[in-house]
């Protein structure tokens, strides 16, 4: 069966996200700092290897997608539901807790408004819930019997 366009640009963009992750490891593995005595700092290689995590995730589930694999559509829609959920709730509170003309209102807050990942995970969770993208997730898979 042919894969669906969706689901190449799904597959692709958790494969975009997985390089982010692996970009930003390999620049913890590489700036963690010297101490006085010429070893080096342990707290940034285990903050480097933690942010692999997310790396192995998200390039295992883009290449779960880009075989059609239905564990990868079912992996994306839980974790997906629980970080579309997270964004939903935070989301109100940066208007009733901070103010913007508030020194505490932080950039951050402006990137995690602004930064399309939260909208395109509910755009892809509703997207792989479209029964004609679960066919075709169930005809990829092994026969049933």
């Amino acid at each position: 069966m042919k894969r669906p366009l969706g689901v190449t640009l799904s597959a692709l963009y958790k494969f975009a996200s997985g390089l982010f992750w692996m970009v930003f490891s390999v620049w913890y593995f590489s700036s963690f700092e010297r101490t006085s005595t010429g070893g080096s700092s342990w707290a940034w290689i285990v903050i480097g290897v933690v942010v692999l995590v997310p790396t192995v995730w998200f390039v295992s589930v883009g290449m779960g997608l880009w075989r059609m694999k239905n564990w990868a559509r079912i992996l994306v829609l839980v974790v997906g539901a629980f970080w579309a959920a997270e964004f939903l709730l935070k989301l109100p509170g940066l208007f009733l807790f901070h103010r913007p003309h508030l020194p505490e209102f932080h950039w951050y807050y402006w990137l995690a408004l602004l930064w399309p990942g939260p909208v395109l995970n509910i755009v892809l969770l509703i997207y792989l819930l479209l029964p004609q993208v679960q066919r075709s997730f169930r005809e990829s898979g092994p026969p049933r019997v």
